[in-house]
């Protein structure tokens, strides 16, 4: 055991030693495969950014939210239930209100109001309202026009007073009209809607079925057969982010760093041939050669690794960092297996040019041929 403590502590000496007296050619080696990660880690990063981006954009136009509208056939209990199945994230029916809010502030004007369930809050970028006490949620627009935050009162022309729980907002940015200026009133009534409104990320081919299953089959008028659509059509029914990011340039990132760092140690290395090559005469074994390298390129990547991982970690701020992280985690683990596999083929292949072996020199010397006589 003690052996092997003295020839592994031979071993991190030695490698230590040719790292910092040059001999190892640790800052060139370490030059080049930040040079070689940087590049490819900053662009696999930002590609992955991008779709995330456009992921993100995508969801909070409201382009992934389906919509069924049938007038007064669609069952709210059914459509809530859409909420708790596999892969859709949230559902909520909801209809026209008979009943227009009157704010006494706006006399002679009215403010279009919907009734919803309570699951439809979700929906519209308000699921953490406060709806116990039938409160209502009021658009941004609304919200600033009568100076209206949640928590407050508005007063109506009718002398009553409704509680706001939640202000949503809803841009005018390619998504349906109707609730930029409106009232929401979630509602306990299980009575029929008019629309079914669900969303599902990853988007579900199933959603569509799922739509037409909260219907009322009794209650749909033949003139008028259910309609499905999108909250917001503008940038396209499907979205194709996954598609582009699988056939991203950079996608082979990882593999190129690979390739590039495994060359990069191999000239490195082969220019230590003669020096390599010289140590195996003095009896210095190939294991132990091989293990000396490996431990100077060890401390290399360590320079190496940090500040690829700062670098890594600043590009994934934001949302679904994770994802952003973990790309370009990749391209670095690409460059640090191929300089092991580019350092190791090349001390296991060094030759010196010129040597010739031992034992031919000590024949030569000593051991003349018979037929030399």
């Amino acid at each position: 055991m003690s052996a092997t403590s003295m020839r592994l502590h031979s071993v991190l000496t030695e490698a230590w030693r040719n790292t910092i007296s040059g001999a190892g050619r640790a800052v060139l080696i370490w030059g080049a495969l930040l040079c070689i990660t940087l590049p490819l880690l900053v662009a696999e990063a930002a590609a992955t950014r991008a779709v995330i981006d456009e992921a993100i954009t995508y969801r909070l136009s409201g382009a992934a939210i389906a919509t069924i509208r049938a007038a007064g056939a669609i069952d709210a209990k059914s459509c809530d239930a859409l909420g708790s199945t596999a892969g859709v994230v949230a559902a909520g029916a909801l209809r026209t209100s008979d009943e227009a809010i009157q704010p006494a502030a706006l006399p002679g004007s009215t403010i279009p109001t919907f009734e919803t369930t309570p699951a439809f809050p979700a929906l519209i970028g308000a699921a953490h309202a406060d709806v116990r006490n039938a409160g209502a949620l009021i658009s941004r627009a609304v919200a600033e026009r009568l100076r209206l935050s949640a928590g407050d009162e508005l007063p109506l022309a009718t002398g009553e007073r409704l509680a706001i729980a939640g202000v949503y907002d809803w841009p005018d940015d390619g998504r349906r009209p109707g609730l930029g200026y409106a009232v929401a009133i979630p509602s306990l009534d299980r009575g029929a809607f008019d629309e079914c409104w669900a969303t599902s990320w990853p988007e579900s081919e199933q959603l569509t079925a799922l739509l037409r299953s909260s219907t009322i089959p009794d209650r749909i008028d033949p003139a008028s057969p259910p309609a499905l659509s999108a909250v917001n059509d503008t940038l396209g029914r499907e979205f194709h982010g996954d598609e582009r990011h699988l056939t991203r340039v950079t996608r082979f990132a990882p593999l190129a760093a690979l390739l590039a760092s495994a060359l990069a140690l191999t000239i490195a290395v082969r220019s230590r041939r003669h020096a390599l090559a010289s140590a195996r005469h003095l009896g210095v074994r190939g294991s132990d050669l091989l293990a000396i390298v490996l431990a100077e390129l060890v401390i290399v990547l360590a320079a190496v690794a940090l500040p690829s991982i700062t670098v890594a970690a600043s590009l994934a701020r934001g949302p679904d960092g994770a994802a952003v992280f973990d790309a370009a985690i990749r391209v670095l683990a690409g460059t640090v297996v191929g300089a092991f596999l580019g350092g190791a083929a090349a001390v296991v292949t060094a030759r010196a040019h010129g040597h010739a072996p031992p034992r031919s020199r000590r024949r030569q010397r000593g051991n003349p041929p018979s037929n030399a006589h």
